[in-house]
């Protein structure tokens, strides 16, 4: 049971960082929808994300592996 909670939180973890991905690479999503004045990227961000998947994942299997 505990491992279906990591895969769950590994994959939203994968979804979040896809998504600021894309707000990074498109960034009239950050002036239409936000406002953002002067638009950033945030891929420190989609990096951390995208370790927390692989973390969370990890531990998913370990879960099962006992």
């Amino acid at each position: 049971m505990a491992s279906s909670l990591h895969m769950k939180r590994s994959e939203n973890e994968l979804k979040l960082a896809r998504i600021i991905f894309t707000m990074s690479e498109q960034t009239r999503i950050q002036t239409d929808t936000f406002d953002v004045k002067d638009p950033e990227t945030y891929y420190s961000a989609v990096i951390s994300h995208a370790y927390y998947c692989i973390f969370y994942a990890a531990k998913a299997y370990l879960l099962t592996k006992g």
